[in-house]
């Protein structure tokens, strides 16, 4: 108990457990001989400012802190246990260029700084007069906190959301998002494990995201997106082209191959089914989706193609560089498509002599939209879903021409559902 007390004499004289030694600021208080008390005028000395000195704060230590970073973490812990935020306001070096002293405040206290002519948001910044100080001694070989003030202008945070430094992810959290997102995991479940793994954590999808960008930018490395790209490619061994546009030098058209499915590609070249997708990228192109079918009835992702337009040049584009990759006679049979009239026009010119098919999920989906809100009655709708499941999946023509008759039947009123549709009957043909 006397070496600690000793230790609170040398680094809170101007307290005296309680008591004020009345030392003005840059005066001898006589604590250590030769020494200068440790109270400035930037660094005020009463213990909650405005409030009983008598009242004990909650970051009130008498610990011995191995390091800096110790010091830091456990200032932060004490802080979001009891509704604040603890940031570094700054630090002071000593003549070896070493940090020997911390201050710290609450992340509201300051006044925030904007060079905007116009005040376009808010802050949260109010001024808070809260203030810890650490500093380092050598006679006890570690780091030790004080309250310079313990006073809040404002009330305690219930919840850290919001806080942008409690947001923050700490090193080894940094490290975790580094590894995960080279793993290809989906940036949810990178800040779920996280989030596993430290209940106070209360970082948000975006704090993952600006961390993703910092390790792509690693990747980079300098480089631009597109040299990042066909580096890949090219590392990778993809089968590629590209088409720039003439005037702006811009690439517009990408079509790329993996090795695996160009082997595939040349043994099952019989059936194609091609399809156009969004959403699969931050500059909103639309993705070419080329896919067959083996022997044994699985699908395969033969290629791949960004078009800026589904125009049919672009369409003709991708569909020439796919027929580069085969044999005169290793030219596809079958071609399936949606009713995109530029892809089909496309299939014709560069493929005449295979035959073309609309998908019938395709199909299926638009005669749902289009047509289900004419069906006043469900069973009604189940009875035609059941007729047309029949003629689609009907084993021989002598059963197609039944079951497409009763489903003709159905649908003009001959049927004894006795159910009438002629406007389906007409969207159908």
């Amino acid at each position: 108990m006397e070496y600690f007390t000793s230790i609170f004499d040398d680094y809170y004289p101007e307290s005296n457990f309680g008591e004020n030694c009345g030392v003005t600021s840059g005066e001898n208080c006589g604590v250590n001989d030769g020494e200068k008390c440790e109270v400035t005028s930037e660094e005020n000395s009463e213990v909650g400012v405005g409030e009983n000195s008598s009242k004990i704060s909650v970051f009130s230590t008498d610990k011995i802190f191995v390091s800096l970073d110790e010091l830091k973490k456990w200032a932060e812990k004490t802080g979001r246990e009891n509704g604040v935020v603890i940031v570094i306001e700054r630090t002071k070096k000593n003549a070896k260029g070493e940090v020997n002293k911390i201050f710290l405040m609450c992340d509201r206290g300051g006044v925030y700084k904007s060079t905007a002519k116009v005040k376009r948001s808010g802050t949260i910044k109010t001024t808070c007069p809260f203030q810890l100080v650490g500093k380092y001694h050598d006679e006890y070989g570690g780091w030790m906190l004080r309250v310079s003030r313990d006073a809040h202008n404002h009330e305690q945070a219930q919840h850290m959301e919001g806080h942008s430094y409690a947001m923050r992810l700490t090193g080894e959290q940094k490290i975790t998002v580094r590894d995960m997102y080279r793993n290809k995991s989906a940036p949810c479940n990178i800040l779920a494990y996280i989030q596993d793994k430290d209940e106070t954590n209360v970082s948000s999808l975006r704090t993952v995201y600006n961390e993703m960008r910092h390790v792509r930018a690693e990747i980079f490395q300098g480089e631009s997106h597109m040299e990042v790209l066909f580096r890949h490619l090219d590392d990778k061994g993809y089968t590629h082209d590209f088409r720039k546009n003439p005037s702006t030098n811009a690439m517009e058209d990408l079509f790329f191959m993996h090795p695996t499915s160009y082997i595939m590609f040349r043994s099952f070249p019989h059936v194609l089914i091609i399809d156009t997708t969004y959403n699969t990228n931050v500059y909103r192109l639309p993705l070419v989706q080329i896919v067959g079918v083996t022997s044994t009835g699985k699908t395969i992702t033969i290629a791949l193609s960004f078009i800026p337009k589904e125009k049919e040049d672009n369409f003709r584009w991708v569909l020439t560089r796919l027929k580069k990759m085969l044999h005169e006679c290793m030219m596809p049979r079958v071609i399936l498509t949606d009713r995109d009239l530029a892809l089909i026009n496309a299939c014709n010119v560069v493929f005449p002599d295979a035959a073309k098919f609309l998908c019938r999920w395709h199909i299926s989906q638009n005669i749902k939209k289009y047509c289900k809100q004419s069906f006043t009655k469900g069973n009604n709708w189940e009875f035609f879903e059941e007729l047309l499941s029949s003629v689609v999946f009907s084993p021989t023509p002598a059963a197609y021409e039944y079951n497409y008759k009763r489903l003709h039947d159905g649908l003009t009123g001959k049927h004894k559902s006795n159910i009438s549709f002629s406007r389906l009957y007409c969207y159908l043909h």
